[in-house]
Order: structure tokens, then C-alpha cells, then sequence
């Protein structure tokens, strides 16, 4: 998986990988609306 931001690649891994960042990836994916 590979995380955009502004056109730029900013985070890749798996899915778990990118959890265990604590970045955008996580926060998109534990988003509460």
C-alpha cells in the first residue's frame, strides 16, 4: 500500500505496517465520522 499526499508517496507497507506508523494511513483507516 502506498499512502499519497500533496502528489507524493509519504508512507508504504502493508496494511499492518502502515497501522503500526501511526500516520496518515492509520488515521484514515480509524477515522471516526
Amino acid at each position: 500500500i502506498c499512502v499519497f499526499h500533496n502528489g507524493e508517496i509519504v508512507e508504504s507497507g502493508s496494511h499492518d505496517e502502515l497501522l503500526a506508523l501511526g500516520g496518515r494511513y492509520y488515521q484514515l483507516v480509524t477515522k471516526k465520522d
